[in-house]
């Protein structure tokens, strides 16, 4: 038996227990440890254990092994079959019992249908060292509860609010079926506790999330309604399996992976809480430390990259409210900006390919003596060298073809690198991965941001300088009249322009306060004229006796 620790986290066997304390835990095995080993050297090699007594084996669906010994009630995922991890799991429930007995001596119980899940593994901060980790199971209440207080910070880390008895009761839920979840095996009689209510629960709770995704564009729904609907099959035919006492293990494992998510989901948005996540953009403690005041440096960026970053942080921020991602709202997302990129790409090449033919005609590009380019009536011969003289037209469709061609390069880079976000097997893990790399501890998600607003911005910017290309090819080439036409034309079309983008963004009231003003007095303009004309009219009727 391994010796007691001092750490106040471990059991020691001398001193009382407290009353046991009931806590959710969030990973796998929720397990507190009991005791700690030393794991043997490599040299002394594995040794089979003899017999493996009442502990029988089973194999999840997924393929993991696990040993359940129905006497004792007690379930691992140690390999039981080497003498080692056999001797380290005898060892850790012996302890366990002991425990209990000195609960049952200073007047505690334990639920009477509980059980115990042990764990061998080794400590995170010295592979050296091999812990004995627990936790036990009360299906009565549907909870997991140690024999010991247990500290949780990594646990909860996901919510930063504080957290009342019916929010926790949330994560209790979500690690009971977690434990149903990983343990499936020879449960069948576990289906009495799967009453009707829960059934009819979990239906109704399907059903209600499916309709809430397919009318509401913010839905908080984890999954697509598709989804939905496939869940929803699986646990009516778990429930008549049920219903004929037939339940098997894979089905019941299904059932308590939903109930899991759902459990997780009501947790994290806090529901029946004050501050509930009704919308996937809101946030359900807004005064915590999260969305930061944009800086000057990227509202300045923003400006020359006409506003696009600000837009994209919105979004940005809108599906990863209070740090969390959905998977269906991620992925819809990038789909989306995917098809952005691909569309800009596209235009970009049309840039790219105007402004090639644009500096191919002969007086876009001026030669010395020769004020038409280099025609038939040109002195330059093919194997002359002369530099061109400096033209604004041909200067501007250089700047252009190459923010054209960065327009293209960024999309490209884009797309290639962001194409798994939209797959299927990106999940919210992988999501938070790659937000947290791409996140910036000064700046948050400004830069990234930026990244993404490149392939518009500079296709903008493109554009832009071609037709300043054109228009300087216009003014220094054709008559006064057609200049004219062209200057006004081209100043009313960047006029209106600038107004539909100022108008466009939410922050700029000044020009819609001013829109609306102008609008009122030309309406109390033309009432007052209307007025006047019916009072014009009604003396001329008087006079003519009317």
């Amino acid at each position: 038996m391994p010796e007691p620790v001092s750490s106040p986290n471990n059991t020691t066997r001398s001193a009382p227990l407290p009353k046991p304390c009931y806590y959710c835990q969030e990973e796998a095995g929720p397990c507190a440890v009991a005791a700690h080993n030393h794991i043997p050297p490599v040299s002394e090699g594995k040794v089979q254990v003899e017999s493996l007594g009442e502990w029988v084996p089973s194999t999840h669906a997924e393929g993991s092994l696990y040993f359940f010994h129905s006497g004792r009630r007690i379930w691992t995922n140690a390999y039981m079959y080497e003498a080692f991890y056999h001797e380290e799991v005898e060892a850790c429930a012996a302890y366990l019992e002991y425990c209990h007995d000195v609960f049952t001596d200073e007047g505690f119980s334990l639920p009477a249908d509980y059980e115990l899940v042990i764990d061998i593994g080794p400590s995170k901060f010295d592979d050296n060292d091999l812990y004995w980790n627990y936790y036990y199971v009360d299906h009565a209440t549907r909870t997991i509860f140690w024999l010991q207080h247990y500290i949780l910070w990594r646990e909860l880390d996901a919510v930063t609010s504080e957290l009342s008895a019916d929010h926790l009761a949330h994560k209790f839920r979500q690690f009971y079926w977690r434990h149903v979840f990983y343990f499936p095996e020879g449960r069948r009689n576990l289906c009495t506790y799967f009453g009707e209510d829960v059934w009819s629960q979990l239906l109704s709770f399907m059903h209600f999330t499916a309709l809430d995704t397919i009318l509401s564009s913010r839905s908080t729904s984890v999954y697509s309604d598709t989804e939905l609907g496939q869940m929803r099959k699986m646990v009516k035919l778990a429930r008549d399996q049920s219903r004929e006492n037939t339940l098997l293990s894979e089905q019941l494992s299904a059932v308590a992976r939903i109930q899991m998510f759902f459990a997780e989901q009501r947790f994290l948005y806090a529901h029946g809480q004050l501050h509930v996540r009704l919308k996937n953009n809101v946030r359900t403690h807004p005064d915590e430390a999260g969305r930061k005041q944009k800086s000057w440096l990227f509202s300045a960026i923003g400006l020359a990259l006409f506003r696009a970053p600000l837009t994209l942080l919105e979004d940005l921020h809108d599906i990863t409210g209070d740090s969390m991602m959905q998977d269906d709202a991620w992925r819809k997302y990038f789909k989306q900006l995917l098809a952005d990129w691909d569309r800009l790409v596209l235009q970009g090449t049309v840039i790219l390919t105007a402004n090639v033919s644009f500096l191919a005609i002969p007086d876009v590009i001026h030669f010395p003596g020769q004020p038409s380019g280099d025609g038939p009536n040109s002195a330059i011969q093919p194997w002359d060298w002369v530099r061109p003289q400096f033209t604004w037209s041909g200067l501007l469709s250089y700047i252009s073809t190459l923010l054209a061609l960065g327009s293209v390069m960024a999309g490209l880079f884009l797309a290639r690198l962001n194409r798994s976000q939209t797959e299927h097997y990106t999940d919210t893990t992988d999501t938070g991965e790659y937000m947290y790399r791409h996140t910036s501890s000064l700046f948050g998600l400004e830069p990234i941001a930026i990244i993404y607003s490149l392939p518009y911005a500079l296709l903008i910017w493109g554009t832009g300088f071609f037709l300043a290309a054109l228009l300087s090819f216009t003014f220094d080439s054709t008559d006064t009249a057609t200049r004219s036409v062209v200057g006004a034309g081209a100043m009313a079309l960047a006029l209106d322009q600038e107004i539909q983008c100022i108008r466009m963004d939410r922050g700029h009231k000044w020009l819609l306060c001013i829109s609306s003003r102008f609008k009122r007095a030309t309406m109390t303009k033309v009432r007052k004229t209307t007025e006047q004309d019916h009072e014009g009219s009604r003396r001329e009727a008087d006079s003519l006796g009317v």
